[in-house]
């Protein structure tokens, strides 16, 4: 892959892969995915993009539901973590994070739920730890910065 960023979009969500990131795209339809990851000696960090689902009620019980549906699927059961509601540029983000296990590994889940209206668009970042995630942090940054909902401007 070149030096070069790489814009990709997946159903409403538009946004810039950092350079030198791996993009792999993952099922079709409602159930399409886009995983970037970076891997180091002994680490790695991956960002996986899910299409939009409907709204809950609120942004909180979005979150909710998108814990269940999209963290829990890589994560073992751990306690739904209470989203702190933020503004990242013009998009109303939803984000919690909870530390577990994985076929017997650590990992840490980071969801990010952005508000889209009468949808959301989820965002999984995932780490062996929170101390590995850090490195990353400024890349998984242009990732958010970078991200425009359709029909919403940046």
């Amino acid at each position: 892959m070149s030096g070069t960023a790489e814009v990709r979009t997946l159903d409403l969500a538009t946004f810039t892969v950092p350079p030198g990131w791996h993009v792999e795209t993952r099922g079709n339809g409602d159930g399409q995915i886009i995983v970037v990851s970076k891997a180091s000696a002994g680490t790695y960090c991956m960002a996986v993009v899910y299409a939009s689902t409907p709204a809950g009620t609120s942004l909180e019980a979005s979150f909710a539901s998108e814990w269940a549906r999209v963290a829990l699927q890589t994560l073992d059961p751990v306690a739904t973590p209470r989203p702190v509601i933020s503004q990242v540029g013009s998009l109303r983000v939803a984000a919690g994070a909870a530390a577990s296990t994985n076929q017997g590994q650590p990992i840490v889940g980071l969801l990010l739920v952005v508000d889209a209206g009468a949808r959301v668009v989820s965002l999984l970042i995932l780490s062996p730890s929170f101390g590995s995630l850090e490195p990353h942090r400024a890349e998984v940054d242009t990732i958010l910065g970078t991200l425009t909902i359709c029909g919403q401007a940046a």
